[in-house]
């Protein structure tokens, strides 16, 4: 599979191959594959501990959903699309909201948005 096209010199796939989290990710309308995924951290740059955490994915006023925990140790992240998901074409803003075991609620990013570009199909309306 290959990785959606970036077109943002800040936007780099992190060494895990997931997305950075501050990048573009594009797909047509109606797709629901691949899955958007992510590599959280902090703010020195050190993956997140998702262990016993849960994980949000929201996109514009679209998305508000679980998301699903790939690597706990490693604050990997992955938001598989439903049907309807990606219906309307569009450019939108997303985050992944997490609330840690302790209770405490971050969102990642939390300087900028992750941004969804959801592309017309041919022929789509």
């Amino acid at each position: 599979n290959a990785s959606p096209p970036l077109h943002d010199d800040q936007c780099q796939p992190n060494p895990g191959g997931d997305l950075d989290v501050s990048a573009i990710f594009y797909l047509k309308q109606g797709d629901t594959s691949p899955p958007i995924e992510a590599q959280l951290v902090d703010a020195d740059g050190q993956p997140m501990n998702l262990q016993g955490a849960q994980v949000r994915f929201r996109m514009g006023d679209i998305i508000d959903a679980p998301a699903e925990i790939t690597s706990g140790t490693e604050g990997r992240v992955r938001y598989k699309w439903q049907p309807g998901d990606t219906d309307k074409p569009g450019a939108y803003k997303s985050e992944w909201h997490v609330t840690l075991v302790s209770g405490e609620k971050q969102t990642v990013p939390n300087a900028d948005y992750l941004h969804v570009v959801i592309a017309r199909k041919v022929g789509g309306s």
